[in-house]
């Protein structure tokens, strides 16, 4: 027989108490590994010292108010200085104004022609028509008389310019009319 020894039953750790040591060091090496791998905020504590900050700003005017003080803590997009000018806000206010006229045409375009004004239209037709016939009856009456020798062709030539212009009126008016009648362009 072989002599007793004082390590014998520990020469073979139990298999319990292996694997409880192996899991321990897996689970502190994995551990280890996430911590490692997981992106940290980044902390700066401690005091910042200038003797200058140049801040500029996007647009002319005056300082109109400065909420933040001397020492005072900020943040990110916080307001340091309100500009104040006045040329802007009157262009901001001419813009509002032209949005209302605008928006003011725009209705009336929607609500339409005005039956006074079809009406205007329509008289304004009938006279040019009526101007036209006219010129028509002095033209002919003239014509005739020139060519009878009885008017000289000034005469004849300033009807004709007349019988024109009074031609063209009336396909203004009519223009004008139709214009009136169909309503504005959608």
């Amino acid at each position: 027989m072989s002599p007793p020894s004082s390590l014998g039953p520990r020469q073979k750790p139990p298999l319990a108490a292996a694997l409880i040591v192996t899991l321990a060091v897996v689970t502190i090496v994995g551990l280890s590994l996430w911590y490692l791998v997981q992106p940290q905020p980044l902390l700066v504590q401690g005091e910042a010292d200038a003797t200058r900050i140049d801040i500029a700003a996007r647009v002319d005017g005056r300082v109109g108010q400065r909420p933040v003080e001397r020492g005072d803590t900020v943040t990110a997009g916080q307001l340091l200085v309100a500009i104040d000018n006045p040329e802007l806000l009157a262009k901001l206010r001419e813009a509002q104004s032209a949005k209302a006229v605008a928006s003011a045409d725009l209705a009336r375009i929607l609500v339409g022609t005005r039956a006074e004004v079809v009406a205007a239209k329509k008289a304004a037709l009938a006279a040019a028509e009526a101007d036209a016939k006219l010129n028509q009856q002095t033209f002919g009456r003239t014509q005739q008389l020139t060519q009878r020798d009885f008017a000289p062709i000034q005469k004849l030539d300033e009807a004709t310019a007349s019988l024109d212009v009074s031609q063209r009126a009336v396909q203004q008016a009519k223009f004008a009319y139709d214009e009136a009648v169909a309503g504005y362009t959608p």
